[in-house]
């Protein structure tokens, strides 16, 4: 199972996107499973539910820097690798989709618990929120190797 099918698979057991995206990627990257989802679990419905920026990019972001984040405040190297990836990510989700903001892409505001609620029972978070997932979970993935063969 690729990881786009891993982080699928994880939305369907009712994590959210970024839980998806990020735990689909966590034990390649030495972070246990459970961690990755406690981790992402703020991020859900676009930073906390308020429909911003997309979760599914935000998991691929946490697995990112995970992968190519500094560990030392001086590591002028990894920052630049880590944001170099990031502005990738961003910029090449952005490009499909044409937004990064999860009510934008849904087309439907969902900041609010009433909003969330029409979204889900009109079938909009089911099935776009799919898309997304899959999408950054392979974009990351285009995006790391492209980040080891710089620094090969």
């Amino acid at each position: 199972m690729n990881r786009a099918d891993l982080a699928d698979d994880l939305h369907g057991q009712k994590y959210s996107c970024s839980q998806s995206v990020l735990g689909a990627f966590a034990e390649g990257l030495g972070l246990d499973r459970d961690a990755a989802f406690g981790l992402g679990a703020g991020f859900s419905g676009g930073l906390g539910g308020r429909g911003e920026v997309c979760g599914a990019l935000t998991g691929a972001i946490m697995a990112a820097g995970m992968k190519h984040g500094w560990r030392r405040g001086d590591d002028a190297d990894a920052r630049a690798t880590t944001e170099w990836v990031v502005n990738r990510l961003v910029e090449r989700f952005e490009e499909r989709h044409g937004s990064t903001i999860c009510s934008d892409l849904l087309g439907h505001p969902v900041s609010s618990t009433a909003e969330r609620s029409a979204a889900r029972k009109s079938g909009l978070i089911t099935v776009d929120c799919g898309t997304f997932i899959r999408h950054a979970a392979d974009l990351l993935d285009e995006v790391l190797a492209e980040a080891d063969a710089r620094e090969e």
